[in-house]
């Protein structure tokens, strides 16, 4: 059994704003996406997806990688040339990818994205990704932001829960000052 020199696992959530389905859905970009960034050259990495659901209540889930055309974007627009490894879907507890991946020339992250294989499947997750060649890789999730219209809830919907969130946040500062 190799020993394990770095091992992060992050806890996530497919919801009715993230959860897009597979690639052939066009809403697949609503999906959690994460940045995975390599430090050692042509290490070999391990990402496993479980679902946090009874056995009862499972979905067919799976996983793809791909490279980064930006530091901080997200995917929004997928290619064959573009996806370096990815899973099967199935309707299990887990599912897990061995890939090797070489630090990428210009800096870019790769983005790991992760997702049910029918659009608005709502489920708990935890996405781990371990590597006993790279200790400093390193794997943290990109932030959603509105695509469109179609997609997302209204503006006056966010707009007015997030200034209730944001006058709440300043009233518990003052309290707690």
């Amino acid at each position: 059994l190799a020993s394990v020199a770095m091992a992060r696992a992050l806890d996530g959530e497919w919801t009715s704003t993230t959860a897009g389905g597979c690639p052939k859905h066009a809403s697949w970009v609503r999906n959690p996406q994460y940045q995975l960034q390599p430090t050692v050259p042509d290490a070999s990495y391990t990402l496993e997806l479980t679902q946090l659901e009874p056995e009862s209540s499972r979905h067919p889930i799976g996983l793809w990688v791909m490279v980064a055309a930006s530091p901080t974007e997200r995917v929004t627009k997928l290619s064959k040339s573009q996806t370096v490894a990815k899973t099967k879907f199935k309707v299990c507890r887990q599912v897990s990818l061995l890939v090797t991946l070489p630090p990428r020339p210009d800096g870019l992250p790769y983005i790991v994205a992760v997702s049910t294989f029918e659009p608005n499947q709502l489920a708990a997750f935890t996405l781990s990704l371990s590597s006993a060649q790279d200790p400093a890789a390193q794997l943290q999730p990109l932030q959603s932001r509105p695509l469109s219209a179609s997609l997302t809830r209204p503006p006056a919907a966010a707009s007015s829960s997030d200034t209730a969130a944001a006058a709440a946040d300043r009233k518990s500062t003052r309290l707690n000052s």
